[in-house]
């Protein structure tokens, strides 16, 4: 095969198909690569879990189980798509939610998940352009997180 036809050569996604509510994956690698994104993700999470209530001394209160199982979910959806973000810094916020935050030489991005399934971000670059948004954690990532996400991998 010949480079030209090569870089022609279109890998189709694996295909899932539902049958009885139940999604069934016809690639065994999606589903392997699926697992290890989450392991990856839930190993960066999972500390935050040691924290108790009042670990701020302000009243904080311990990370919701919710908070966890949604941020390293989102974690795990985020690095799927972007698989050269690195890992973030995983902080507790004193609501329950979990922090998620990157620091590079020319950026900053944050995530913050609550109990209630909603997030926000916020990037802050440095040529002083900011984008923040408050969304609900879903299948579809925010149009300008999305970008932000870009920029940084």
């Amino acid at each position: 095969m010949s480079l030209a036809e090569r870089e022609l050569t279109i890998t189709p996604r694996p295909s899932i198909s539902r049958n009885n509510s139940a999604a069934t994956v016809s690639d065994p690698s999606f589903a392997e690569k699926v697992k290890r994104h989450f392991d990856w993700a839930a190993g960066r999470i999972l500390p935050v879990t040691e924290y108790c209530y009042d670990w701020d001394t302000h009243a904080g209160l311990p990370v919701d189980r919710s908070a966890v199982a949604l941020a390293a979910i989102h974690l795990s959806f985020l690095r799927y798509n972007f698989p050269s973000l690195s890992a973030p810094e995983v902080l507790p916020e004193p609501n329950g939610g979990v922090y998620m935050g990157w620091e590079g030489d020319h950026y900053q991005l944050m995530i913050q998940v609550f109990p209630d399934g909603s997030a926000n971000f916020g990037y802050i670059g440095d040529n002083g352009h900011r984008r923040s948004q408050h969304y609900q954690i879903s299948d579809e990532l925010p149009v300008s997180l999305s970008m932000s996400l870009r920029l940084i991998t």
